[in-house]
């Protein structure tokens, strides 16, 4: 795919890479290559972004952080705009308030309100992703999520129109949110949090270090969860009692330590990946009448039916 005239590459201030690799940037370490991954400079880099593919009939796509997904080795036709630690960091504190840009790391987040005594962020510790995709999939962890602490957002919609939302005019529910269905841009948002005294913080963040090193794998990639859990029934018990633990595919593999994890033991493909996860909900189902969905993100194209849902351009 050309960008015709370069116009693109004259339009915008941020930096354009041709044919970039995906898996580069995933936490899966999965992914072909994406025609124009663009990493915008500002907002305006993004509204010529949107407006550029609008008036070519090119597909553009959305990025944060590259955790939380998974990616067709066939790549991406179109253009990929990243917002992560790479540009869109800015943050202010003011009393118990974090107002921050989208790209700030939440692990970033968390060490600034551990030092600022602020309570509520903590209690989400080992969530990779950037602030822009935490929010839009409304991520979280031992029934705690982002949006318990957001007061308000900033975005941009799909023709460049920024406005503000109230936390009260988005709908979130379990890793899921309106903004993804509207096609928002999360650009900035506002975090409530509690005062706490420091070692109470700390305290809390120790805890959840300690657990998520027994608990969960961080020796190999993955995307983190990958099914989402049914109501009261947690995915990772139902796919442990459905004897799927050491289940392998490929290079992809069903973690040992935490079920609801798959492993890129070095060199797992898309197709490993979605054959695994087509045979762990195949048999969950068969054992327990339950059908999981995918909590993790697939995007790309997809050069055979896939039975789960695919990410739509913006």
């Amino acid at each position: 795919m050309k960008l015709r005239d370069k116009s693109l590459l004259n339009l915008i201030k941020g930096k354009i890479y041709k044919d970039y690799e995906i898996k580069n940037i995933t936490t899966f370490k999965i992914g072909g290559k994406v025609d124009y991954l663009v990493i915008p400079e500002d907002y305006e880099d993004i509204r010529l972004t949107l407006r550029f593919g609008r008036d070519n009939n090119i597909p553009v796509y959305l990025m944060g952080n590259g955790s939380n997904l998974l990616v067709s080795d066939s790549g991406i036709k179109g253009i990929i705009i990243r917002i992560s630690k790479e540009n869109f960091i800015k943050k202010e504190i003011k009393n118990n308030f974090i107002k921050s840009e989208s790209g700030v790391p939440l692990y970033e987040l968390i060490s600034i309100s551990l030092k600022n005594e602020l309570s509520g962020l903590e209690y989400l510790h080992g969530i990779p992703g950037a602030l822009g995709g935490v929010i839009a999939m409304n991520a979280g962890t031992d029934g705690c999520s982002i949006s318990d602490f957001l007061k308000e957002i900033k975005v941009m919609n799909n023709f460049g129109e920024i406005f503000i939302l109230p936390k009260e005019e988005i709908d979130f529910s379990y890793r899921k949110s309106s903004i993804l269905e509207k096609k928002l841009i999360v650009l900035e948002a506002l975090l409530e949090l509690k005062k706490s005294k420091r070692e109470n913080i700390f305290s809390t963040l120790k805890s959840k270090v300690r657990k998520r090193r027994l608990t969960q794998p961080l020796t190999f990639p993955t995307a983190g969860c990958v099914f989402k859990n049914e109501g009261e029934n947690k995915a990772g018990f139902l796919i442990e009692k459905a004897g799927c633990k050491g289940l392998r595919i490929g290079d992809a593999e069903v973690s040992t330590i935490h079920a609801n994890f798959i492993l890129n033991r070095g060199n797992a493909t898309f197709k490993d990946i979605i054959s695994l996860m087509k045979m762990v909900r195949e048999r969950v189902y068969e054992k327990f009448n339950i059908i999981l969905n995918p909590e993790i993100i697939i995007m790309g194209e997809i050069e055979e039916e896939v039975p789960f849902k695919i990410l739509e351009p913006w």
